[in-house]
């Protein structure tokens, strides 16, 4: 079984060129989802002629030169996308629409429109914005027709990861009201805080993130606790799939590790605090295992209402960093979000509005700048 490091090694030095030679032509060329050109971030599972994932935020990126048309070869009926280039927002891809074309060397990929480019070199970046838990995207690779060449992209300097739940995932954050019931098409993970703390900082982005996830209990899940809560689903590639082991080792350490769960364990009745508290350390402890000195940033989200359940959770995420410290651990930080009360909008099923996660943004980007800066 193989696994892809959040970014993909380089194995060829300088511009790679098409298959149309040393100069553009007119043309059309193929760059698979192995191919060393190919800059992966995110958890990804390598299968023979694809890549996997489930997480939001996963992104495949290329660097091209020339004019002429872009696809990406994509599973059909499996997630929406967002292209950036030059690090812009320039398009968004839906999986659910007529493809442009089949791609003859693959039996389950078809090719999906990108962009029209002009000339001159650009960064195209593909990013999931939805979840992919239960349709299971997969990419196959980037398809060009006109007069391209592709080159590798340098590697970013900084490396963020956020684990979390519907508020770092966007859920619904494209909804116009809370009446809106959740669908993949209103969900956009590029407007999260955690893509726009990343964004802000150039930094790659690793998220381990889905709706209703808890540290102890899922969404309205048994009290006692659920079978598979973010420390369980944590060790997998894919969320989908049990058996998948993530390979911590075959990573590098982010730079900052940002924990941002509780609100699915808390906020419907019967909750117990113990067990929270416990799961809680008990992740934090195999967490700073896995990354022995990566600073970690501890979240309380925005959805808890004020009031006395929301003032213990506060209480008790200081209470676990403040004993992380006197173990001896001075890399464990706190932020909490201000419970949202509607004067930015809702998104779907009440959760964060595109302003509320610009807020949110806000609020970390400063918070990020002076952890960095220690």
């Amino acid at each position: 079984m193989r696994f892809f490091k959040i970014i993909v090694p380089f194995v060829l030095m300088g511009v790679a060129l098409s298959a149309c030679g040393d100069k553009p032509s007119v043309c059309e060329s193929f760059i698979g989802s192995h191919d060393a050109l190919v800059r992966g971030e995110g958890r990804i599972y390598v299968t023979d002629s694809s890549l996997r994932f489930d997480y939001p935020g996963t992104r495949f990126a290329i660097g091209v030169e020339g004019e002429g048309r872009i696809y990406a070869a994509l599973k059909p009926n499996a997630g929406y996308f967002t292209l950036f280039v030059d690090g812009k927002e320039k398009s968004q891809i839906s999986t659910y629409g007529v493809p442009a074309d089949d791609l003859d060397s693959l039996s389950d990929g078809k090719l999906f429109f990108l962009d029209s480019l002009s000339g001159g070199k650009h960064q195209l970046e593909l990013i999931l914005k939805s979840e992919g838990l239960f349709c299971k995207p997969e990419f196959f690779g980037f398809q060009s027709k006109g007069n391209f060449r592709f080159y590798p992209l340098e590697r970013r300097s900084k490396r963020f990861e956020f684990i979390g739940n519907s508020i770092t995932c966007a859920y619904g954050v494209e909804a116009p009201d809370e009446t809106w019931i959740f669908n993949d098409s209103t969900s956009n993970f590029t407007c999260s805080y955690a893509f726009l703390t990343a964004s802000a900082f150039d930094a790659e982005l690793m998220v381990v993130a889905r709706s209703g996830i808890g540290v102890y209990r899922n969404y309205n899940d048994d009290p006692q606790g659920s079978a598979r809560p973010m420390p369980v689903v944590y060790r997998n590639v894919l969320i989908s799939e049990e058996d998948s082991k993530w390979d911590f080792a075959s990573v590098q350490e982010p730079d900052l590790l940002c924990i941002n769960l509780g609100t699915n364990d808390l906020s419907t009745v019967g909750f117990r605090w113990d067990l929270f508290d416990q799961a809680y350390r008990n992740f934090l402890t195999e967490v700073r295992g896995y990354y022995p000195n990566a600073k970690i940033l501890l979240l309380a989200g925005c959805m808890l209402p004020a009031g006395p359940v929301w003032e213990e959770y506060c209480s008790r995420l200081n209470a676990i960093a403040e004993d992380w410290k006197k173990k001896g651990d001075d890399k464990i930080y706190r932020c909490d979000f201000e419970p949202h009360n509607g004067s930015l909008g809702y998104g779907a099923d009440w959760h964060p509005s595109k302003a509320q996660q610009q807020k949110m943004a806000q609020t970390l980007i400063p918070v990020v700048q002076s952890i960095l800066n220690e």
